[in-house]
This record gives C-alpha cells, structure tokens and sequence, in this order.
C-alpha cells in the first residue's frame, strides 16, 4: 500500500477532559505503563527460570500462568518473545480473566515480524489491557487465528496473522483458519498497520464490538468477506487499509446476527456510526463497498478497483436478525421487551433491518476494460423497501434508503449500457425520495461520463494525473432516539474527509 500521511485537523486532535479518552480514528495511546518486564525463548529458555533477561522462561503459557487473575493489576506485565519458532505446546490454551488497567497492561510483544512466531491461535476471554505487538501468528489447526470475547482495551500493532492459503473460486481451498481476527461483545479494539489474511470465512470480524479502529492494514484473501462489523457493532473507524482478493465484499458495516449475541442497548441496527474513508479496495468479486443494517455511516474518499464482478460494486441493503436455536434464546425475549428490533421465533423468516442516513461521498470506483464480470452488472444494488408481519418492532416497512446520499462519486467500467441499479420500480431512490433518486444520482455523481487517468496502475499507483473535485461531506444531523437509549455517535464527518476524489 506504501507509506502514506493522514493529516486530521487541529480540532480533531482535541481530547475530551478524561485522561483515558482515545480520540476516535488516531492511533491508540498506550501512554506511561507500570510493568514487570519477562523474557521468553523457546530455545535457550526454562519454564523453571525466573523470566529474567538473563533466566528467560522456555513458553508463552508459563509466563501466562504466572500472572493474576480475576483482579485489576497493580502492575502490568510485557512478556517479550524473543525470535525463534514458538510451538502450539508453547502456547496457553486459553488466556482468560487477566484484567490489565492503562497504567497496568499486558503486553506480549515479540522480535518483528517474521522473526517471532507463534504455531498456534490464542483464544482470549474476559481480558483488558491486552497489547500483541511486533510478531506473526500462523497457526496449524482449523479455527481461528486470533479470537477475544468479552475483551476491553486490545491492540494490535505490527502483527501478521496468517490463517493460510486458498485458491480463488476454486472447490480445492487451501484456507486453514476459519476466521482470521474474530472480536465478540467487545469494546476498545484497535488494529494498526498489520496484516490480517487467509481465511475461510472472514479476515476481521466484529460482532457486538463498540469503539475500534482499522488504522493501516492489508486486510486481504478470504473466502468470504475479508471484514464487516455487525450486531450492533458502533463508533468504529476503517480508514488508510488496503483490502483485496475476497470472494463475498471487500468491507461492509452491518450484515446479520443472531439476536441473542447483541449487546444492550445497541439492539436496533446493526451498526451504528462507523466511518470508512480512504481506503484501497481491490479485487473484490462481491461488492467493494456495503452497508447492511447500518445507521450514520460515513463511505468516503476511497478507491475501489475490480471490484463487484459477480454483480456490483457498492450496496445499500437490509441486515437480517434471527433468534438462532441453541445458544440463550431467552435474551432474545428479554432484548424484545427493552425495545430491541428481533424476534424470538426459530424461523427463517428473520427480521430484516433497515439502512438509515448512509453518506457516500467522493469515491473513485474503477473497473478495467478487462475485468470480467457476472452476467448480469450494475453500478449499485440498493433495494425497495420491505414489509412482513414478523418484523417484531422493527420498522415496517423497512427502508434502505431513508436519508441515503450518494454524491461525488466516479465510477468507471468502459462497457456500455451499464445500469445504474435503481431503474426498477421495485428498487430504492424511486422519484419520491428527495435525497437519492436516479435524476439526482446522475447529476451529483460520474455514472461513466468521466475517465479517470491514473498515473501507473500497473504499478500500483493510482493516484490521479487530473484531481477531480468531489462535494463537501456533511455532519450527521441528528441521533435518533432509541428504547434502550443508545449513546449519541460522533455527527462530525468533515474531519475525515476532503472534497476531492481519489487517492493523495
């Protein structure tokens, strides 16, 4: 992706009066810490030993086992890994109730990337203050590469997860890991300039995750999705990644969830102000872009490039809701009775959740000549609304569409008689709609009347020769009010964004 600059303005940086506060969208913080520091080399070391810099210890698990659990650490803990090859046997099972505080984290950092490794997933739970820094994980066994429930205040910085390798739409997958990074019922996830890969399912995946970001990684060849977050995941930020070679999207807030695993009170959309800006998307065979289930969520100024073959390139639909059998269904009748938008019936007719105020500004979409593609293709995919007796509280009808801009935006495929997607009258953004209709989307936006020239796209570079100008971003002007109240979203969109299409 090469080395690129984000410049945010001087009011932007502004922190609010708490000491802890992490300002949305900048790199994390980890500030003075108190730690014990202990040394780990699997080669030259001794479960025995003290975990001195003289006396390493020989395993991850050992050093795990000696920190306390079930109580707010006074004093941290940095276990540094030096280089060498770390076996599953080295590993803890299960890293589990360790509460690290800011000035108390735990940090496991290792030698670099490719000289610390780690042969095994680490399964955390119940963990605060957890900082991986500096190492690659690629372990042999299916699951998932890294997997945190219930976990508050996590970093990763400068880690490669590698969940293995597959062939692109091919029945012979080589993919070892189903997930590659998997945060459940979480907050405070912070994932920077990392690499995240290799996945049957997702390369990052957040369920019930409220304030993140994705700062500066290559988040890239899955199966599936190659990230989404969703279930009432919030306050999230993806900007500066480059995502590629996905079978199902490129990155999509919201998606589906079963109702039992949301978190109160963010029981209504599945996400909730998340902001995806200058982002490199390529390689794509589903949708680049998407929006499932989503509310106040910002797309902008980012590039997408073959993306959308088997259909289209950016989607505004509906998220799906079910009470999915097994697991604690009684919280769905609990969640449903604080005014949750699900059902409580094991069916398969799942409530469909709508899309609310989704701003799509300034993006640069291009497809080469060459690129093939499904065969049937249109530019967006952004359905009519939806009405059914089991929507439960949900509104009904459901809309995707509701406060839907879409302006500035360039999108390029040189093939002719390309729809725009919204010409049938069972679609969204019909002529009564006063934000998106297809008069407005072909006057506010380039539906193939502008060729982008980029300087060497063969190279990577794609930067654009002419700047084409794009539209001011609005602030979201309002936060709805919701039973159970959720916490009010940032409104303020101008400081990520600037009224220019393209890559800088």
């Amino acid at each position: 992706m090469g080395n690129r600059l984000w410049t945010i303005t001087a009011g932007a940086m502004l922190l609010a009066t708490s000491a802890l506060a992490q300002q949305p969208g900048t790199p994390y913080e980890m500030g003075k810490t108190r730690v014990k520091d202990v040394w780990i080399d699997f080669k030259a070391g001794n479960d025995a030993n003290s975990g001195a810099q003289n006396a390493p210890l020989k395993t991850l698990a050992e050093a795990w086992r000696r920190i306390p659990r079930n109580t707010p650490l006074d004093t941290g803990y940095h276990l540094h890994l030096q280089a060498g090859i770390y076996p599953e046997i080295a590993l803890p099972e299960y890293l589990e109730s360790v509460w690290g505080t800011r000035e108390a984290p735990i940090i496991i950092s290792g030698a670099g990337r490719d000289k610390t490794i780690l042969a095994g997933d680490l399964n955390v739970f119940d963990t605060r203050y957890f900082y991986l820094l500096n190492l690659t994980m690629r372990p042999s066994p299916a699951g998932d590469v890294f997997h945190c429930e219930k976990c508050s205040h996590v970093l990763v910085r400068n880690v490669e997860m590698d969940g293995g390798r597959w062939k692109k739409r091919s029945s012979d997958q080589e993919a070892q890991a189903f997930e590659t990074f998997k945060a459940n019922q979480s907050e405070h996830i912070y994932l920077e300039n990392s690499d995240f890969h290799g996945a049957q399912d997702n390369a990052i995946d957040f369920v019930a995750v409220q304030h993140a970001h994705l700062i500066g990684n290559r988040i890239h060849d899955t199966q599936s999705w190659c990230s989404y977050a969703k279930g009432g995941s919030a306050y999230i930020v993806v900007r500066d990644n480059e995502i590629f070679d996905c079978e199902e999207g490129g990155y999509t807030a919201g998606q589906g969830a079963g109702y039992q695993y949301m978190v109160s009170p963010w029981l209504h959309y599945e996400a909730y102000d998340i902001k995806v800006v200058n982002n490199f998307i390529h390689d794509v065979w589903g949708a680049g872009l998407g929006v499932n289930g989503g509310y106040n969520i910002l797309l902008a100024n980012n590039t997408l490039y073959r993306v959308g073959g088997r259909s289209h390139t950016i989607e505004v639909l509906f998220g799906g809701r079910s009470c999915d059998p097994g697991d604690d269904r009684s919280k769905c009748t609990t969640y449903s009775q604080q005014g949750g938008w699900g059902n409580t019936l094991n069916t398969d007719d799942y409530v469909r959740i709508p899309s609310k105020n989704v701003l799509i500004y300034n993006n640069l979409i291009v497809n080469p000549p060459d690129f093939k593609t499904g065969e049937y293709f249109q530019f967006l995919t952004i359905p009519g609304p939806f009405s059914s007796p089991t929507q439960n509280r949900a509104p009904n009808p459901a809309h995707v569409d509701a406060g839907l801009q879409i302006r500035g935006n360039v999108f390029w495929f040189e093939r002719p008689d390309i729809p725009v997607g919204i010409e049938g009258e069972d679609q969204g953004c019909q002529q009564g709609n006063p934000t998106c209709n297809l008069q407005q989307l072909l006057k506010d936006n380039h539906f193939n009347t502008l060729k982008p020239e980029f300087f060497n796209a063969a190279a990577g570079d794609f930067r654009l020769k002419q700047p084409v100008s794009g539209i001011p971003v609005p602030n979201f002007s309002t936060w709805d009010v919701f039973a159970p109240v959720v916490p009010t979203g940032d409104l303020n969109n101008t400081r990520w964004t600037a009224p220019t299409v393209g890559r800088p």
